[in-house]
C-alpha cells in the first residue's frame, strides 16, 4: 500500500526521452576534443565506465546541441547480453567533452515534479530494471523504446520526499566516487614511481651504477640488473576449460571467471562458481591477465578462484607482486598491444612464457617494493571500502524507492 502522498504514475507524464545524434563513421578518431560515448560505456549501476585510450573522438562539425552538459541524465537503450544487465542503465552526466551518440537516450524532466537525482537512482533500482528486462526485445541485441519506458510505472512521492531519498544515496556515491579518485591518484603515484626508478633509471644511487648493453629490446640497463622471461621470473598458470555442467551461480565451490567480463578497476566481481576437481586456481594477490581478446587487461584475484583459459595468473617466484604489477602495466600499457606496438587478439602459453622483463638487483627492488607494496594495500583497502559502499546501497536503495524505509 502507497503512503498518503505518494502516487504511482506512469513515467510518459512526468519525462521526455530526446533521440541521439548519427555521428559519421569517417570522422571518428583516436584523439579528439569530444568522446563520443556507447552503450558499453555504462555499467550496470555505477554509470560511466571509460576505457582508456580506447574511446573514440570525433573530429568533424556536429550540432552543439549534442554536446552533453554536467547534470544532464543519459540512458544506454541496448544490450548486447541476453541478461541485458546493462539495458536502460542511467549516468548522470559529471564530466565534460562527451557526446551524445548513438543508442543512448537524453531524459529530460518536469522538475516541478520530479527530482533529477531521484529519478537517477530510481532507475538504478531493481523494481524499475525487471519492467525494462520484460519488455526488452532482440534475439542477440536486446533493446527497448521510449513507449515502452513511457509506460514504466513509477513511484512518485512528494518533491521533498524525492529529494530526501536522493540526498541519501547520493552521499554513498558521493563517498565511492571519493574513494574511486583516492585510488586513481595512487596508482598514478605508484607507476610514476616505477617509471622513475625503471624506465628512466633514477632509482637511489643511480648515479654510481655505470650503464651496460643488456641484448634485448631494454637496451641499456643498469649493472647488476638482468633480462629474464616471464617464465624464469614468475609462477604462469594458464586457465583451463571445464564443462558448463560444473558451473552454478549459487555461491558452490569456488568462484571461477571465464574472461574480463567481471573485471573491474581492481578486483574482479564474482557471479559465477565451478564445482570441477581438476582446477586450475589462482590464488588470492595472483596477478590475472586476460590473454584474449581484449589481450593484457590486468586485475588482482581477491579470492581464491578459478579461471578459464581465457585467463592466466601470475605470481612472482619471491612475491615481489607489486614490483610484477606496475612493470605488466608498463608493457601492457594498453589493452591488445604490448609496449613495442606489437597488436594481439589472443596469446598463447608460449607467448606469455617469453615475455621479456627487466629484474633489477635485489637492493633495488626491495627497496621498490618496501615502497610500492604500501601504496598497493592503501588501493586494496580503498576498493574494500567500494564494495562494501556498494553493497550497503543497494540494499538500501530498493527499500526506499519502494516505500519499505520511510523518509519523511
Amino acid at each position: 500500500m502507497l503512503r498518503k502522498w505518494w502516487s504511482k504514475v506512469k513515467l510518459w507524464k512526468h519525462i521526455h526521452i530526446k533521440h541521439w545524434y548519427a555521428f559519421k563513421g569517417e570522422f571518428f578518431s583516436d584523439v579528439w576534443d569530444y568522446i563520443l560515448l556507447s552503450p558499453w560505456n555504462f555499467s550496470k549501476k555505477d554509470g560511466l565506465k571509460l576505457k582508456w585510450k580506447k574511446e573514440k573522438y570525433y573530429l568533424w562539425e556536429f550540432p552543439k546541441e549534442y554536446i552533453l552538459n554536467i547534470g544532464d541524465l543519459l540512458i544506454a537503450m541496448t544490450d548486447l547480453k541476453q541478461s541485458a544487465p546493462y539495458l536502460w542503465a542511467p549516468w548522470l552526466v559529471n564530466k565534460k567533452n562527451m557526446l551524445h551518440n548513438q543508442r543512448l537516450w537524453l531524459v529530460t524532466i518536469d522538475s516541478n515534479k520530479l527530482n533529477r537525482k531521484y529519478l537517477y537512482h530510481f532507475l538504478n533500482s531493481e523494481y524499475y530494471r525487471w519492467q525494462i528486462r520484460s519488455s526488452a526485445t532482440g534475439s542477440t541485441v536486446k533493446h527497448t523504446a521510449p513507449d515502452r519506458i513511457y509506460n514504466i510505472d513509477f513511484i512518485l512521492p512528494p518533491l521533498k520526499t524525492q529529494k530526501r531519498i536522493a540526498s541519501i544515496l547520493s552521499n554513498y556515491d558521493d563517498l565511492i566516487e571519493n574513494n574511486t579518485h583516492r585510488i586513481r591518484i595512487l596508482e598514478e603515484q605508484a607507476q610514476a614511481l616505477y617509471r622513475q626508478w625503471f624506465v628512466e633509471f633514477k632509482f637511489p644511487w643511480y648515479e654510481k651504477v655505470e650503464m651496460i648493453e643488456s641484448g634485448s629490446d631494454f637496451g641499456l640497463i643498469p649493472e647488476g640488473w638482468k633480462v629474464k622471461k616471464l617464465d624464469d621470473a614468475c609462477d604462469l598458470l594458464m586457465g583451463q576449460s571445464p564443462k558448463s555442467e560444473y558451473y552454478n551461480n549459487e555461491w558452490n565451490w569456488l568462484p571461477f571467471h571465464q574472461g574480463v567480463t567481471n573485471f573491474w578497476t581492481i578486483f574482479p566481481t564474482h557471479t559465477k562458481y565451478c564445482t570441477y576437481d581438476k582446477w586450475r586456481i589462482a590464488n588470492e594477490w595472483d596477478i590475472l591477465l586476460s590473454v584474449r581478446a581484449p589481450v593484457w587487461r590486468i586485475n588482482i584475484a581477491n579470492d581464491i578462484l578459478m579461471i578459464w583459459r581465457w585467463l592466466c595468473s601470475i605470481r612472482d617466484n619471491n612475491n615481489y607482486q607489486s614490483f610484477i604489477l606496475q612493470q605488466l602495466k608498463s608493457i601492457f600499457y594498453a589493452e591488445d598491444i604490448m609496449g613495442w606496438w606489437s597488436i594481439f587478439q589472443s596469446v598463447t602459453k608460449w607467448d606469455m612464457q617469453n615475455i621479456e622483463l627487466l629484474y633489477p638487483s635485489i637492493k633495488v627492488i626491495e627497496d621498490f617494493e618496501n615502497i610500492a607494496s604500501k601504496i598497493d594495500m592503501e588501493i586494496v583497502n580503498l576498493s574494500k571500502q567500494n564494495v562494501s559502499l556498494k553493497k550497503q546501497r543497494d540494499i538500501l536503495l530498493p527499500r526506499l524507492v519502494s516505500w519499505e524505509i520511510l523518509v519523511d
